[in-house]
């Protein structure tokens, strides 16, 4: 990340966003987690969910999915068909 803000500074992003991950080890949830934070500091409304735990994304402006990568590859049990 460069860490550049895509928005005027004090500009609400005032979104709803909806982070969804997948992590067999939890190292991908500390990173959505952040992501999350970083986000919500921008002004989003934010839910983080585990992809075992998916919810109904009509209702959200932004879906992000996250995943763990094996051999180039995204986890597929952890994967979600949105």
């Amino acid at each position: 990340m460069n860490g550049k803000t895509y928005f005027n500074k004090g500009e609400s992003m005032s979104k709803k966003v909806f982070l969804v991950f997948g992590s067999k080890y939890r190292v991908t949830a500390g990173i959505a987690k952040i992501i999350g934070e970083v986000l919500s500091n921008s002004g989003a409304a934010v839910e983080t969910l585990s992809a075992s735990k998916i919810a109904d994304v009509q209702k959200y402006d932004a879906v992000v999915e996250g995943s763990s990568v094996y051999v180039d590859m995204w986890h597929k049990r952890k994967c979600v068909r949105l």
